[in-house]
């Protein structure tokens, strides 16, 4: 029996109170791998594929509930941001590049919300709100959405927005890699002005591109868009928002910062105390136990060196086992016939990228 969509009803038909939904897409040459759902927090609403025709124009229109009459009364897992999320699949991992090539856009009351050219791995995800504009939020809200763009080892990948005042931080927004060269898209809510600190972590500590895929992190809010992405080390974080401007930090940074004085000050006492008693006893003490002191500090020093050797020659296997696994998969995906580059995340606007990993 055939998935392709059936004809869907005119956009002008939807009711006041609903959305209107518009998918063009473009199979690839391996339509039968592509599948799509519309989901509202996990609860999938609207689905479709697979498709039976190979480099086919698809139009699929339909009429959406509000937001707000599937959700109330339900408990939401997520934040005040009561949005649709739309998720295109592709089975066998290398996006929409099979022979010369398929793309899709979605739009919500007619507004593009979001499009790809193809180039993703298992998934590719898009939070069917206009950025644009605020009215998926209350009054007095802004949208923050953000975008992961994953390499191949996505698991790896978490990252963490939070709002930074006066008063302290507060977690917002939190999300983890999921597929292979995969784009999952999150947003929520938040108070108009907020200076928002975004953390990246890598927790294999090699970065998120671009050894593996070209991996990003793209936040949007209150009309900026920055990408951040970093070739090395475990983190990165940056802020975004016009009060981050004015000279707020991030309530971490400050607490770090004022650790660090009082560790320092502390450190320099305590250092003092401990050269008024060492001038004494450098006195009291006979030459035979400064030797042993002396033994005994270059018999602990030698063995960390050996400790370091072995982490190292165990980092190594760790990366060749990667590798081997990563050269592996594109292997199995290049042998396909007219296979694009799996590896590439989808297009973004190029913005510079922040590259200097936390301390």
């Amino acid at each position: 029996e055939s998935n392709e969509p059936s004809s869907a009803p005119s956009i002008s038909e939807c009711a006041p109170d609903e959305l209107s939904f518009l998918l063009d897409l473009r199979t690839d040459d391996f339509p039968d791998e592509t599948t799509w759902s519309v989901t509202l927090d996990s609860l999938e609403v609207l689905s479709g594929g697979p498709y039976n025709v190979a480099n086919d124009d698809i139009t699929v229109a339909e009429c959406l509930p509000s937001p707000g009459s599937i959700m109330s009364g339900r408990r939401t897992q997520s934040s005040s941001l009561q949005a649709y999320v739309f998720t295109m699949f592709d089975s066998q991992g290398d996006g929409l590049q099979s022979g010369i090539g398929g793309n899709f856009v979605v739009s919500i009351n007619s507004i593009v919300v979001g499009t790809s050219d193809g180039v993703f791995g298992f998934s590719s995800q898009i939070v069917l709100v206009d950025t644009s504009t605020n009215s998926a939020c209350s009054s007095g809200d802004s949208i923050v959405e953000i975008i992961l763009n994953a390499d191949y080892f996505a698991t790896d990948t978490t990252w963490t927005v939070d709002s930074i005042t006066k008063d302290g931080s507060e977690l917002i927004l939190f999300g983890v890699g999921s597929d292979p060269w995969s784009t999952s898209s999150s947003a929520t809510c938040v108070k108009d002005t907020s200076c928002l600190e975004v953390d990246i972590r890598d927790s294999f500590g090699d970065g998120i591109c671009c050894e593996y895929g070209s991996g990003s992190l793209v936040v949007k809010y209150e009309g900026q868009e920055r990408m951040i992405r970093f070739e090395d080390g475990k983190n990165v974080a940056a802020t975004i928002g016009s009060s981050c401007s004015s000279g707020k930090t991030s309530k971490k940074s400050s607490k770090k910062s004022s650790k660090s004085r009082k560790s320092s000050s502390a450190s320099k006492s305590n250092r003092s105390k401990t050269s008024k008693k060492s001038s004494k006893s450098k006195k009291s003490k006979n030459s035979n136990r400064s030797n042993k002191s002396s033994k005994s500090k270059k018999s602990t020093k030698s063995k960390p060196k050996r400790n370091r050797t072995r982490r190292k020659s165990g980092e190594g296997n760790r990366v060749q086992v990667r590798r081997k696994e990563y050269e592996e998969a594109l292997k199995e995906i290049q042998s396909r016939p007219d296979t694009g580059n799996p590896t590439g995340a989808p297009t973004v606007v190029p913005i510079p990228a922040i590259t200097t990993p936390t301390s």
